[in-house]
């Protein structure tokens, strides 16, 4: 197998061969198809993370694939999932379903389980209650458009330019604005509608 080894923190990181690993019990195998690349995994190569994993590492924090039997699944794995092969534990594998693609299924649990989070145990959104999600282009923006989708919350996107906010916002009922106007709005959107 090919895997993306860290060395060395804040150096480059190397593709190296590796033996395809073997799962143990309670473990299973899989063929990463896609990883994320996030936030995080930058900050642990460059040893700049609350964490630091012990060298060498490989680094990624969650991936998509396939196991052995074929069945498409989901993982959070901490590390290693900059590799074409990761044990995971059996609890980790969480089943895909059809129409989600690997890119889009790897990039999803960071970013979306860290959104909610933040709403859910730090915020505390309360149903009825209005969201400004900033950063609408990348991958906290799905979070707001499940709030509107659910009814949970009323959504306000900001992205960087006109374009950064995700297509079919308007659709959606989440208005899309540039940052560099987005306090006017957000406070003119809160005024002209309430809490």
């Amino acid at each position: 197998m090919k895997a993306v080894v860290c060395t060395a923190f804040g150096k480059p990181v190397e593709l190296v061969e590796r033996p395809d690993p073997v799962a143990g019990p309670g473990q299973v195998v899989v063929e990463v198809e896609a990883a994320g690349v996030n936030y995080v995994d930058g900050l642990m190569v460059g040893g700049t993370y609350q964490l630091k994993p012990q060298l060498p590492f490989t680094p990624g924090y969650e991936v998509a694939g396939r196991l052995a039997d074929g069945s498409r699944v989901l993982a959070i794995t901490g590390l290693g999932g900059y590799a074409t092969h990761v044990v995971i534990s059996e609890e980790q594998a969480v089943p895909l379903p059809a129409g989600l693609d690997p890119g889009t299924a790897a990039a999803f649990a960071q970013s979306y389980c860290t959104a909610m989070y933040a709403l859910r145990e730090r915020a505390r959104l309360r149903h009825g209650e209005r969201v400004l999600v900033l950063g609408a282009g990348g991958g906290v923006d799905p979070v707001g458009a499940n709030c509107r989708r659910r009814r949970c919350a009323r959504c306000a996107r900001a992205g960087g330019s006109w374009s950064s906010a995700s297509p079919g916002a308007a659709s959606r009922g989440c208005p899309p604005t540039r940052c560099c106007c987005v306090i006017g709005r957000w406070w003119e959107w809160i005024g002209a509608r309430g809490r």
